[in-house]
């Protein structure tokens, strides 16, 4: 079955225009231009042609495996602390690149898309003025003069922690200002702090939503107005509301950079301490008796930041006043001077080896009267393989405050790990009664805990690893709650296990263990068939062929499963049962009861990212309030901004779920759903070069007092959320399920096979006239079962759709928002799936007429740069070759790639599979041989590499043209991989900017590279071949750039402005249609 999105042009043929809605006196249908846009009519002085760079040396190191040899003649590329010759190449192609791009006259369209990009950012983090706000009644004479923005408040992004809630500013400076402002105490928080206190519900449920209704908007307040208001609360809206900055990011990127502004910094994660940790000190009164301990008088706080860009992280520990002045805070936090000075600094002390490779995430812990900072810390590959502690603060020593002595700074070893396919994580479970070290591995996993309440028994394990099982630990009320795949639950399950079945195991004894091996190698081995043992495993959500649990939370009152069901997330609330509140007592009130289930997306269009809480990505820490009874909860689409919700989970009890149907449930949802909040949908953004409106007009036609009166209508429109979503709704979101031409899978019907569908989520400008087909940018990622899912860029793709292009998101095999089976269809032995369901896509996006011929780039990010690698060596195949690759037969097949693609565009490119996953001093490969596969030990995984490693499969061949970035301090991709791809195929005939063969440092002009597999041909043979070849290949051809940007950054490196800019000069779409 093929599901087709509908034409906006009545058509047979989907997106394509008929004659009748051609242009005035056209025959043709109404396309976007393709021509060179020339942004000026005046004379230019001639620029010369940008030479190419020498060619790099060549060092062969041969590749021998099952027979077969492969050549690198660049892998001394990796070497440049100890080959300068590597920084010299690197040198001469940024000279090149910065000659072609000043020589191809892209420098004006990336100027002008670096402008939009910085427009697109201020109207996302500012408010706008009333009429009656306006400071100066002249500017009704200017209506495009820039409004001063309203001061937000705070943003959709916050977090609650005790008694204040935290956000970060972004409005200031380059990094933002992390604040807070206390929670007002209201019936609802009342509410919350009992339970905290009791670890039980206080209240029953009618008496809980009465309390529930007394938090007005404004007292819980992520928008003074709900849904009607933009963006956070107004200062002007809070009145006596205090505010407190935190952590000035600005002020310690200013001090922690090097070389003046021109240093790397990045920050990594703030740690709150929170009020459970606090050391509180009863002071004997004159009697001899003990007085009611007294609060701290500041609260610490831990950060940790990057200044290389390889994400090695220092941690510096601050503080923060508990007793504000008068004025609602301490008026030295506010001029950035901390209370208490820095002392867990770097480069002194017996902390600065530690301090500065540690991971990017800290944890707080009280144990008995010392409070610790823990933290993990990397090894010599980047991976975060130790865990490590600091005592900050202790009552059973002389001084009760941290950095007094070197003595108090002495970090301790906690726990390493030797199995290089695992890494070390810090975790918590969500009511914070233990600590976790998570061991991690693609396909395994275990799990250490430290009983926060009962320190004296030291670390225990959960459950000893085992191949292909993953568990990830969650409490309750004295029980672990374990999300796994064990026993072939491929989609996941939860069961639960007892603590108290740990009570008299074998622990670690001690929290100083210096090698998890020493403990795991004493695990006696589990039962066959059994997750710990078969009478206390308990499934309590089981296993659903069709449903992805992927995320599995517990609150006081309720447990939150977050699901995918047909590539589409969905939210399980479920009862939570506490056996303090007569739920243990009887069996039959253990399972646990479901209550609701929540699809927060628009059921037309179906294109959305779903967070829990505020988290934007999935690598940010989930920071969750356990006692809370609001579900919150954020969505986004490409056009749709970040919205955050709130869902009363009282408004469900079990005994009203028997006795509702749909319709009255679904209206109760809806009524206990609140908006909280939602960021801004960026308007009034001058696209296009000399355009001074945002309307369509331009201002040359803004000549009359008539026209003059309208622009200020516009600009002084009342109602900003009515503005920004009648913008919004000039865009179309679609989401396609496309056939695959080389894969099926089992239909309804016995015996029945049907093509396997591939999930594609498009979005466009929908013009008022009918303007397909277009050109199209397409993304793929397509590795760790990523959850790939639309998301609100607006700073990129924005500037994009306003120039006619499609952008689109392929969710190929190998992503996993059709659950982990998807994922590994598409890994491994598998992986050549992902590239084919790219080019399936290629061919619907044609067949469609949505999409015409050599007006696609294709981009690939990190390991969706094989992607990118992939349709590069497939360009130049023409005819395709008769051969097999993989498990399909290309024999008689059209070059689909060579028809569509006219761009490739790479950033930090993974191209080099044989090369790194055959070489164990590259970081993380015995980790990425899970992924990949590994092949030392399997030929099959080989001959699968063989078939798709782009850096491998390059050939004397034309290719497309190509932009590669990278960075020079990236420890995920090494800067080696995109330089090497760069080199090798400026090595190789049919894609230079003259087409000309290489001169051979020995004299020969013989442009093939001679590298790839051994075959024993001829040397004659071949050399009148490729000659030949080449005079083909060449002739006719025009430019074929070929650019390489290194950056001093790390793996989120990639000059956004410039790739856009390269991909529209190749796509001819430079102008703005509007």
């Amino acid at each position: 079955m093929q599901i087709k999105a509908l034409s906006p042009c009545p058509s047979s043929v989907p997106f394509s225009c008929s004659a009748s809605q051609q242009s005035p006196g056209s025959s043709q249908p109404i396309l976007f231009t393709t021509e060179r846009i020339q942004w000026t009519t005046e004379a230019k002085p001639k620029v010369p042609r940008p030479q190419l760079p020498k060619p790099a040396k060549r060092i062969p190191r041969p590749i021998t495996l099952y027979n077969e040899t492969f050549i690198d003649n660049y892998h001394w590329m990796h070497q440049i602390d100890k080959d300068p010759d590597v920084r010299t190449y690197i040198e001469a192609e940024a000279k090149y690149t910065k000659s072609w791009i000043h020589y191809s006259g892209i420098e004006a369209l990336q100027k002008q898309l670096e402008k939009e990009m910085q427009q697109i950012k201020n109207r996302m983090t500012e408010g706008f003025l009333d009429d009656d706000d306006s400071e100066d009644a002249n500017d009704n004479d200017d209506p495009f003069k820039e409004k001063k923005p309203k001061k937000r408040l705070e943003s959709i992004q916050f977090w609650d922690i005790d008694r204040w809630r935290y956000w970060l500013d972004a409005t200031e400076g380059d990094y933002g200002v992390y604040k807070r402002r206390p929670i007002p105490e209201n019936g609802y928080f009342r509410a919350m702090q009992q339970k905290r206190a009791d670890y039980m519900p206080s209240l029953d449920y009618t008496e809980l939503a009465l309390n529930t209704q007394a938090a007005t908007d404004e007292n819980f307040g992520g928008c003074s107005n709900g849904a009607q208001t933009a963006g956070g609360l107004y200062a002007s809206d809070m009145g006596s509301i205090n505010v407190e900055v935190v952590l000035d990011v600005n002020r310690i990127a200013k001090e922690e950079k090097k070389d003046g502004d021109k240093g790397e910094f990045s920050f990594g994660s703030i740690e709150i301490q929170p009020e459970y940790t606090f050391l509180r000190r009863s002071i004997p009164s004159a009697d001899g008796a003990m007085e009611r301990p007294k609060e701290p008088k500041y609260t610490f706080v831990a950060y940790t930041f990057d200044t290389s860009g390889d994400e090695r992280y220092k941690i510096k520990v601050t503080s923060i006043s508990n007793a504000p002045s008068e004025l609602g805070r301490d008026p030295n936090i506010d001029k950035g001077v901390h209370v208490m000075k820095e002392c867990l600094t770097t480069g002194s002390g017996s902390l600065g080896s530690v301090m500065d490779n540690a991971g990017p995430e800290t944890r707080w812990l009280k144990i008995g009267r010392s409070l610790y900072l823990y933290f993990t810390k990397l090894d010599t590959k980047g991976l975060s393989r130790e865990v490590w502690r600091v005592l900050v603060e202790s009552f059973d020593q002389d001084q009760a405050c941290f950095g007094c002595g070197e003595d108090e700074l002495k970090p301790e070893l906690v726990m390493r790990e030797d199995d290089e396919r695992n890494v070390l994580a810090l975790s918590q479970t969500n009511d914070h009664r233990f600590l976790l070290i998570e061991s991690n591995g693609q396909t395994n996993s275990r799990t250490y805990f430290w009983n926060v309440g009962s320190p004296d028994k030291g670390w225990n394990l959960i459950r000893k690893s085992e191949d292909n099982v993953v568990y990830k630990v969650e409490h309750h009320s004295g029980y672990f709650y374990l999300r796994t795949n064990h026993g072939d639950s491929v989609n996941f399950k939860v069961i639960r296990i007892p603590v108290s079945l740990y009570d008299n195991s074998t622990s670690l004894a001690t929290p100083h263990i210096a090698n998890l091996q020493d403990h795991v190698a004493h695990i006696p081995e589990l039962p066959s068939g059994c997750f710990l043992n078969c009478v206390d495993d308990e499934t309590v959500i089981e296993h659903d062929p069709n449903e992805f649990l992927e995320r599995f939370e517990s609150f006081v009152e309720h447990f939150v499963a977050w699901v995918w069901r047909a590539g589409l997330q969905e939210i399980r609330i479920f009862h939570a049962p506490h056996p303090g509140n007569g739920d243990g007592g009887d069996p039959e009130k253990w399972p646990l009861t479901e209550l609701e289930r929540l699809r927060p997306y628009d059921k037309d269009y179906k294109v959305v990212t779903v967070m829990p809480s505020n988290i934007r990505y999935e690598e940010e820490r989930l920071m969750r309030d356990f006692y809370n009874t609001r579900l919150r909860y954020s969505n986004c689409s490409s056009v749709h901004p970040w919205a955050l919700y709130e869902y009363d989970m009282h408004s469900l009890t079990p005994t009203e779920l028997r006795d509702m149907d749909e319709d009255d449930r679904e209206d109760k949802i809806r009524k206990a759903t609140r908006l909280v909040c939602r960021e801004t949908f960026p308007v009034r953004v001058r696209y296009g070069k000399g355009s001074k409106s945002f309307m369509a007009k331009s201002p040359e036609s803004l000549s009359s007092m008539d026209n003059l009166a309208e622009t200020n209508n516009l600009l002084k429109e009342k109602d900003p959320r009515k503005e920004q979503d009648k913008e919004i709704a000039k865009f179309k979101e679609m989401r396609l399920m496309v056939p695959s031409t080389h894969s099926t899978m089992n239909g309804t019907n016995p015996g029945e096979q049907v093509p396997v569908l591939i999930p594609v989520s498009l979005v466009y400008y929908n013009f008022s006239e009918c303007n397909f087909p277009r050109a199209a940018v397409v993304k793929a990622y397509g590795a760790y079962g990523t959850m790939t899912s639309a998301m609100f860029e607006p700073e990129i793709d924005l500037p994009l759709l306003h120039r006619g292009l499609i952008v689109v998101q392929v969710h190929p095999r190998g992503d996993g928002v059709l659950g982990p089976q998807w994922y590994k269809d598409g890994k491994a032995a598998n992986k050549t799936n992902t590239f084919y369901d790219v080019e399936d896509v290629l061919l619907y996006l044609r067949d469609s007429g949505m999409v015409k011929p050599e007006s696609v780039a294709i981009e690939g990010r990190s390991a969706g740069g094989l992607v990118s690698g992939w349709i590069a060596n497939r360009w130049g195949e023409n005819p395709i070759p008769k051969e097999t690759i993989g498990d399909r037969n290309e024999r008689g097949q059209t070059n689909i790639v060579k028809e569509m693609v006219k761009v490739v565009l790479a950033q930090v490119p993974f191209v080099d599979v044989i090369g790194d996953m055959t070489d164990k001093d590259v970081p993380w490969v015995e980790y990425e041989w899970d992924e990949w596969g590994n092949p030392l030990e399997s030929q099959e995984v080989f001959e699968v590499m063989k078939a798709y490693s782009p850096y491998e499969r390059i050939r004397n061949q034309p290719y497309p043209a190509m932009m590669i970035m990278g960075g020079l301090s990236d420890s995920r991709v090494s800067y080696a991989e995109p330089l090497k791809f760069v080199a090798k195929l400026r090595s190789v005939d049919g894609k230079t900017n003259d087409c000309q063969p290489l001169e051979e440092e020995d004299g020969s002009e013989d442009g093939s590279d001679q590298e790839g597999i051994e075959d024993g041909n001829n040397p004659k043979e071949e050399e009148d071949r490729e000659g030949k070849k080449k005079k083909e290949l060449c002739a006719g051809r025009k430019d074929t750039a070929l650019l390489l940007q290194l950056e001093d950054g790390g793996h989120f490196s990639g000059n956004n402005s410039l790739w856009m800019a390269f991909a529209l000069h190749h796509l001819g779409t430079m102008k703005v249609t509007d």
